[in-house]
This record gives C-alpha cells, sequence and structure tokens, in this order.
C-alpha cells in the first residue's frame, strides 16, 4: 500500500517541490494552499501523514493541526510541522497541540523524509498491533462465547425436558416453579 501524504505550504514553489520530491520517493501526495484548503483536503484524500507550515492565511497551522486531531476519522494522523517559525515557544506550542514532529526552513530533504518515514513507520506499527490485538479478542470471544451461551441453554432445555415428560403427574405450583428456572 502506497502512503498517503498532504503538503500543507502557502508558498507555491516550495509545495510543489515537496509534492514531487515526495512523489519520486513513491508516496501519494495531495497538496493544499492554506489552512482552509488543507482541512477540506485531509477530510477528503484521508492522508497516513500531514507535513504543515505554520504561518499560512486564512487558517494557520496550528488551526489545521487542531481541527485534524478534533475530527474522528483524521485524530490520529501524524503530523509534522514544517515551518520558519524556529523560537523554543513556537515548537513547544505546536508539540503541545499534538504535533508529532517539528522541523524548521530551510532544511534538508533527507530530514523530512527521515521524518516522514519514522512518523509512517511508528504509525503502521500501532496500526498492525492493534489488528492483533483485535484479532485476539475476537478469537477470544469467539472460544467464550460458545461455552457462555451453552450453560443457560443446557438450564432451559433441561428444566423444559422435565416440564414435557413429567407434565401429566405435576403441580401447577411446581410448574410455575420451573418456568421461573427458564425464564
Amino acid at each position: 500500500m502506497t502512503a498517503k501524504i498532504l503538503v500543507v505550504e502557502d508558498n507555491h514553489a516550495l509545495r510543489s517541490d515537496m509534492i514531487e520530491m515526495l512523489h519520486l520517493e513513491g508516496f501519494e501526495v495531495a497538496g493544499a494552499e492554506n489552512g482552509v484548503v488543507g482541512l477540506r483536503v485531509a477530510r477528503e484524500f484521508r492522508p497516513d501523514l500531514v507535513v504543515c507550515d505554520i504561518m499560512m492565511p486564512e487558517l494557520d497551522g496550528y488551526g489545521v493541526l487542531e481541527g485534524v486531531r478534533a475530527d474522528p476519522n483524521l485524530k490520529t494522523i501524524p503530523f509534522i510541522f514544517l515551518t520558519a517559525k524556529s523560537d523554543r515557544t513556537d515548537i513547544r506550542r505546536g508539540m503541545g497541540l499534538g504535533a508529532d514532529d517539528y522541523l524548521t526552513k530551510p532544511f534538508e530533504n533527507e530530514e523530512l523524509l527521515a521524518a516522514i518515514k519514522a512518523r509512517l513507520t511508528a504509525r503502521f506499527t500501532i496500526e498492525e498491533m492493534t489488528e492483533v490485538k483485535l484479532t485476539q479478542l475476537r478469537d477470544s470471544i469467539t472460544t467464550a462465547l460458545p461455552h457462555e451461551l451453552r450453560t443457560p441453554l443446557n438450564t432451559i432445555i433441561g428444566f423444559s425436558d422435565m416440564l414435557m415428560m413429567e407434565a401429566p403427574q405435576i403441580t401447577p405450583e411446581q410448574v410455575l416453579e420451573w418456568a421461573s428456572h427458564i425464564n
């Protein structure tokens, strides 16, 4: 499966260069020129990872990250800030909002690729582990459920058999008692 990446960057030339580079690396890539478009594209494209600038018109990168984290269908997507904002407080703010990584411009392609690959590897590992746990849970339920159903069914069958076989000889009080056991 080809990983899908969304690049949200208002600088057209930089966005185009990143999209081309990521395409050449084998990723399926979509781009957005600002945060508003980025959120819309994220909801439609359903990327495996988002690379996002912070300083953009209409909706900044912090707003994009908050929108992604607020959407149940997107909130687990790894999110990498790629920005010229290199102040420690900016980095802390981005990480505090839930960014998975924070790279500053100018950047090297290898640095961006390493961050992307690390975040995708972590995401896919978590998804695989989750699937294994779900499979184990399904197997456990499938094994336990027949036993849990069989126990009450044996009681129901036993008392109903007794009612049918001994109907002519039992008292109404006994019928009522056995019916309550069945119930």
